[in-house]
């Protein structure tokens, strides 16, 4: 809900949570880059995967609630802080 621009796909019994950034409108390796130097989080980029995995970013949720909400946290405010025009 903090992050409408950024679409989740459904999960089905899995621990991972592919994530669409399309909406930022930078390419694969700026959003790798973004994650990395700016939300302080390393997630597995869509690309790796195959076709179709462009502008996905994929999240292991296989942790403490108290450690995915810090990541999502983060992701926000380095969003709010670098992309203010999507808030």
């Amino acid at each position: 809900e903090k992050l409408p621009f950024v679409r989740i796909t459904s999960l089905e019994a899995t621990y991972l949570v592919w994530l669409h950034f399309g909406a930022l409108g930078i390419d694969d390796e700026a959003l790798m880059k973004f994650m990395v130097q700016e939300a302080k989080i390393g997630l597995n980029d869509g690309p790796r995967f195959g076709p179709g995995g462009e502008q996905y970013l994929r999240m292991n949720i296989a942790a403490p609630r108290a450690i995915v909400r810090k990541a999502l946290e983060q992701m926000t405010a380095a969003m709010e802080r670098c992309f203010p025009e999507k808030f």
